[in-house]
């Protein structure tokens, strides 16, 4: 039988509680990058966070540093500014058409412009979502082009729909990006 340690007992005093006593982990540790001994400097930027990052404009746009998934998260629930849009576009990440049909009509874009208002946080999470993707299946096929046309062919795996166009939703997001796992360990084609 298998003990069980607390989150206390693992990692002792010299690591933050988060308040939990039997949480089994410590989020500093899960965070990539960071270096334990290195508690005042900032810690690295995860792979396809930064990859987001840069797409969204970085801080110039987004207001923030943003280091890892959960900073990604606070940027969405924030909202995130309509020139983001004009990034991920000059990027390549999406064409004005995707914008339009995946993130937002150009109608409301239009009123939002107009109005100096933010994307909704649906919006922020679906522009998030996208991007990051795009930036996962660069990163799994090795080439922005390949990973550009890939997400929009379609593919008999996922119902003869474009990855692109099932990545709308979180959920197939997720299929999306099990699909990709699987191809960067040489299980589909």
């Amino acid at each position: 039988m298998r003990a069980v340690v607390t989150h206390s007992e693992e990692v002792g005093e010299n690591h933050q509680s988060l308040g939990c006593g039997n949480f089994p982990y410590d989020m500093g540790r899960i965070a990539e990058g960071w270096d334990e001994n290195m508690e005042s400097e900032k810690p690295r930027r995860e792979p396809v966070v930064s990859a987001v990052y840069e797409r969204l404009g970085g801080q110039m746009t987004l207001g923030r540093e943003v280091v890892s998934e959960a900073d990604l998260a606070q940027v969405v629930s924030r909202r995130i500014p309509l020139k983001a849009l004009k990034y991920v576009q000059s990027a390549g990440t999406l064409s004005d058409g995707e914008i339009q049909e995946f993130i937002i009509p150009a109608r409301t874009r239009r009123h939002r412009a107009e109005k100096k208002e933010r994307l909704t946080v649906e919006q922020s999470d679906r522009l998030v979502r996208l991007t990051r993707i795009l930036a996962i299946a660069e990163d799994v096929l090795g080439d922005a082009s390949k990973a550009r046309s890939w997400l929009r062919q379609p593919l008999g795996e996922l119902g003869g729909k474009p990855p692109l166009e099932l990545a709308r939703t979180e959920a197939g997001a997720r299929v999306v990006e099990q699909l990709l796992a699987r191809i960067d360990w040489g299980a589909a084609a």
